[in-house]
Protein backbone atom coordinates (compact mmCIF):
# COMPACT_ATOMS: atom_id res chain seq x y z
CA UNK A 1 0.00 0.00 0.00
CA UNK A 2 1.62 3.26 -1.15
CA UNK A 3 0.49 6.77 -0.29
CA UNK A 4 2.44 9.86 -1.36
CA UNK A 5 2.30 13.62 -1.65
CA UNK A 6 4.75 15.56 -3.81
CA UNK A 7 5.34 19.32 -3.75
CA UNK A 8 7.43 21.06 -6.43
CA UNK A 9 8.79 24.55 -6.86
CA UNK A 10 10.92 26.20 -9.52
CA UNK A 11 11.60 29.83 -10.40
CA UNK A 12 13.83 31.63 -12.88
CA UNK A 13 15.02 34.56 -10.76
CA UNK A 14 17.17 36.08 -13.50
CA UNK A 15 18.06 35.11 -17.04
CA UNK A 16 21.10 33.33 -15.65
CA UNK A 17 19.97 31.98 -12.26
CA UNK A 18 17.21 29.53 -11.35
CA UNK A 19 16.25 27.75 -8.14
CA UNK A 20 13.89 24.89 -7.43
CA UNK A 21 13.23 21.65 -5.67
CA UNK A 22 10.74 19.04 -4.65
CA UNK A 23 9.54 17.45 -1.43
CA UNK A 24 7.97 14.00 -1.33
CA UNK A 25 6.10 12.72 1.72
CA UNK A 26 5.15 9.08 1.45
CA UNK A 27 4.58 5.75 3.13
CA UNK A 28 4.92 2.23 1.77
CA UNK A 29 3.43 -0.60 3.82
CA UNK A 30 3.05 -4.28 3.08
CA UNK A 31 3.70 -7.78 4.34
CA UNK A 32 6.14 -9.08 1.73
CA UNK A 33 9.30 -7.77 0.06
CA UNK A 34 9.29 -8.28 -3.69
CA UNK A 35 6.85 -9.64 -6.21
CA UNK A 36 4.26 -12.26 -5.33
CA UNK A 37 5.89 -15.19 -7.10
CA UNK A 38 6.51 -18.85 -6.44
CA UNK A 39 5.54 -20.26 -3.06
CA UNK A 40 4.35 -16.92 -1.72
CA UNK A 41 1.33 -17.03 -4.03
CA UNK A 42 -0.28 -19.62 -1.77
CA UNK A 43 0.33 -17.58 1.39
CA UNK A 44 -2.72 -15.44 1.86
CA UNK A 45 -5.54 -14.78 4.29
CA UNK A 46 -8.10 -17.00 2.56
CA UNK A 47 -8.84 -20.70 2.53
CA UNK A 48 -8.32 -23.32 5.27
CA UNK A 49 -5.24 -21.55 6.66
CA UNK A 50 -6.67 -18.09 6.21
CA UNK A 51 -8.54 -15.45 8.14
CA UNK A 52 -11.12 -17.90 9.49
CA UNK A 53 -8.58 -20.01 11.36
CA UNK A 54 -8.82 -19.97 15.16
CA UNK A 55 -5.09 -19.08 15.45
CA UNK A 56 -2.83 -16.62 13.51
CA UNK A 57 -2.29 -17.83 9.97
CA UNK A 58 1.15 -18.97 8.75
CA UNK A 59 1.24 -15.92 6.51
CA UNK A 60 0.58 -13.56 9.41
CA UNK A 61 3.21 -15.24 11.57
CA UNK A 62 5.94 -15.08 8.93
CA UNK A 63 4.92 -11.91 7.12
CA UNK A 64 3.82 -9.16 9.47
CA UNK A 65 2.40 -5.95 8.03
CA UNK A 66 4.26 -2.64 8.21
CA UNK A 67 6.76 -0.34 6.44
CA UNK A 68 8.71 -2.10 3.68
CA UNK A 69 12.41 -1.58 3.02
CA UNK A 70 11.70 0.94 0.23
CA UNK A 71 9.63 3.15 2.55
CA UNK A 72 11.07 6.70 2.50
CA UNK A 73 8.83 9.07 4.53
CA UNK A 74 10.69 12.24 3.52
CA UNK A 75 12.68 12.90 0.37
CA UNK A 76 13.98 16.40 -0.46
CA UNK A 77 15.79 17.52 -3.61
CA UNK A 78 16.76 21.19 -3.91
CA UNK A 79 18.68 22.45 -6.93
CA UNK A 80 20.08 25.64 -8.40
CA UNK A 81 21.59 26.53 -11.74
CA UNK A 82 23.65 29.45 -13.02
CA UNK A 83 24.52 29.98 -16.68
CA UNK A 84 26.45 32.74 -18.37
CA UNK A 85 28.24 33.36 -21.66
CA UNK A 86 31.98 32.95 -21.36
CA UNK A 87 34.10 33.57 -24.42
CA UNK A 88 32.68 31.83 -27.48
CA UNK A 89 30.81 29.31 -25.34
CA UNK A 90 28.52 28.97 -22.35
CA UNK A 91 29.59 28.22 -18.77
CA UNK A 92 27.20 26.49 -16.37
CA UNK A 93 27.30 25.75 -12.63
CA UNK A 94 24.68 23.47 -11.13
CA UNK A 95 24.18 22.16 -7.60
CA UNK A 96 21.73 19.76 -6.01
CA UNK A 97 21.12 19.03 -2.33
CA UNK A 98 19.64 15.66 -1.44
CA UNK A 99 18.06 14.63 1.85
CA UNK A 100 16.62 11.14 2.32
CA UNK A 101 15.08 9.81 5.51
CA UNK A 102 16.37 6.49 6.76
CA UNK A 103 14.98 3.20 5.49
CA UNK A 104 13.24 0.83 7.91
CA UNK A 105 14.75 -2.41 9.14
CA UNK A 106 13.42 -5.28 11.20
CA UNK A 107 14.24 -7.07 14.41
CA UNK A 108 14.32 -10.56 12.92
CA UNK A 109 16.21 -13.80 13.22
CA UNK A 110 16.01 -17.24 11.66
CA UNK A 111 14.00 -19.52 13.93
CA UNK A 112 13.32 -23.24 14.00
CA UNK A 113 10.64 -22.86 16.66
CA UNK A 114 7.79 -23.91 14.39
CA UNK A 115 4.16 -23.84 15.42
CA UNK A 116 1.98 -26.65 14.06
CA UNK A 117 0.59 -24.24 11.46
CA UNK A 118 4.02 -23.13 10.28
CA UNK A 119 5.20 -26.74 10.12
CA UNK A 120 2.15 -27.57 7.99
CA UNK A 121 3.31 -25.36 5.11
CA UNK A 122 6.69 -27.05 4.86
CA UNK A 123 10.27 -26.11 5.68
CA UNK A 124 12.14 -26.39 8.95
CA UNK A 125 12.71 -22.72 9.73
CA UNK A 126 11.28 -19.27 9.11
CA UNK A 127 12.13 -15.60 9.64
CA UNK A 128 10.75 -14.63 13.04
CA UNK A 129 9.76 -11.05 13.78
CA UNK A 130 10.46 -9.90 17.34
CA UNK A 131 8.82 -6.50 16.74
CA UNK A 132 6.41 -5.02 14.23
CA UNK A 133 7.69 -4.91 10.65
CA UNK A 134 9.70 -1.75 9.94
CA UNK A 135 9.70 -0.76 13.62
CA UNK A 136 13.32 0.49 13.43
CA UNK A 137 15.02 3.05 11.18
CA UNK A 138 18.47 3.53 9.73
CA UNK A 139 19.99 7.03 9.78
CA UNK A 140 18.84 9.90 7.60
CA UNK A 141 21.39 10.93 4.96
CA UNK A 142 22.16 14.03 2.95
CA UNK A 143 24.70 15.22 0.42
CA UNK A 144 25.41 18.03 -2.04
CA UNK A 145 26.48 17.46 -5.65
CA UNK A 146 28.10 20.03 -7.93
CA UNK A 147 28.60 20.24 -11.68
CA UNK A 148 30.80 22.60 -13.71
CA UNK A 149 30.17 22.50 -17.44
CA UNK A 150 31.22 24.37 -20.56
CA UNK A 151 29.60 24.14 -24.00
CA UNK A 152 31.41 25.40 -27.10
CA UNK A 153 29.53 25.72 -30.40
CA UNK A 154 31.56 24.16 -33.23
CA UNK A 155 29.46 24.05 -36.39
CA UNK A 156 25.71 24.23 -36.98
CA UNK A 157 24.13 21.99 -34.30
CA UNK A 158 27.45 20.47 -33.25
CA UNK A 159 28.63 21.49 -29.78
CA UNK A 160 31.70 20.40 -27.86
CA UNK A 161 30.92 19.86 -24.18
CA UNK A 162 33.08 19.39 -21.11
CA UNK A 163 31.76 18.72 -17.59
CA UNK A 164 33.16 18.01 -14.16
CA UNK A 165 30.83 16.34 -11.64
CA UNK A 166 31.49 16.25 -7.92
CA UNK A 167 29.21 13.96 -5.92
CA UNK A 168 29.14 14.60 -2.17
CA UNK A 169 31.29 17.67 -2.71
CA UNK A 170 31.71 18.29 1.06
CA UNK A 171 32.74 14.65 1.58
CA UNK A 172 30.36 13.94 4.47
CA UNK A 173 31.22 10.49 5.82
CA UNK A 174 27.78 9.31 6.85
CA UNK A 175 26.66 5.94 8.14
CA UNK A 176 23.51 5.02 6.23
CA UNK A 177 22.98 1.43 7.45
CA UNK A 178 24.48 -1.00 9.91
CA UNK A 179 24.67 -4.68 10.71
CA UNK A 180 21.35 -6.21 11.81
CA UNK A 181 22.32 -9.89 12.02
CA UNK A 182 20.94 -11.89 14.95
CA UNK A 183 20.10 -15.42 15.96
CA UNK A 184 17.56 -17.38 17.98
CA UNK A 185 19.26 -20.16 20.00
CA UNK A 186 17.38 -23.43 20.36
CA UNK A 187 18.79 -24.23 23.79
CA UNK A 188 20.29 -22.58 26.85
CA UNK A 189 19.18 -19.50 28.76
CA UNK A 190 18.55 -17.58 25.52
CA UNK A 191 16.52 -20.30 23.84
CA UNK A 192 13.83 -18.76 21.66
CA UNK A 193 15.07 -15.23 22.32
CA UNK A 194 16.44 -12.56 20.02
CA UNK A 195 20.24 -12.51 20.37
CA UNK A 196 22.05 -9.72 18.45
CA UNK A 197 25.21 -10.66 16.60
CA UNK A 198 28.61 -9.39 17.75
CA UNK A 199 28.53 -6.59 15.15
CA UNK A 200 24.88 -5.67 15.59
CA UNK A 201 24.29 -1.94 15.21
CA UNK A 202 27.76 -1.32 13.76
CA UNK A 203 28.94 -0.24 10.32
CA UNK A 204 31.15 -3.13 9.24
CA UNK A 205 31.74 -2.51 5.53
CA UNK A 206 32.02 0.47 3.19
CA UNK A 207 28.56 -0.41 1.88
CA UNK A 208 27.17 0.87 5.20
CA UNK A 209 28.33 4.41 4.33
CA UNK A 210 27.16 6.77 1.63
CA UNK A 211 29.73 7.29 -1.11
CA UNK A 212 32.44 9.81 -0.29
CA UNK A 213 33.46 12.62 -2.58
CA UNK A 214 33.55 11.31 -6.16
CA UNK A 215 34.84 13.22 -9.19
CA UNK A 216 33.96 12.32 -12.75
CA UNK A 217 35.02 14.10 -15.92
CA UNK A 218 33.41 13.84 -19.34
CA UNK A 219 33.89 15.52 -22.68
CA UNK A 220 32.62 14.96 -26.20
CA UNK A 221 30.49 16.16 -29.06
CA UNK A 222 26.73 16.54 -28.95
CA UNK A 223 24.38 17.41 -31.79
Amino acid sequence: DYLGLELQYQKQFTEAFSLGGNLTLSQLNGNYEGGQVGATEQWNNFGPQGAYASQPTPFQLGHTYGPLSADVPVRIRAFSNYTRKLGPGRFNVGAIFQYTSGAPYNKTANSTDLTPQLASIGGNSYTRYFADRGNFRFADTYRTDLQLAYDLPVWRKYTWFTSVNLQNVFNHQQVATWNTSASTPTSGTNAGKFVPGSSYGQATTKANYINGRTLTFSTGMKF
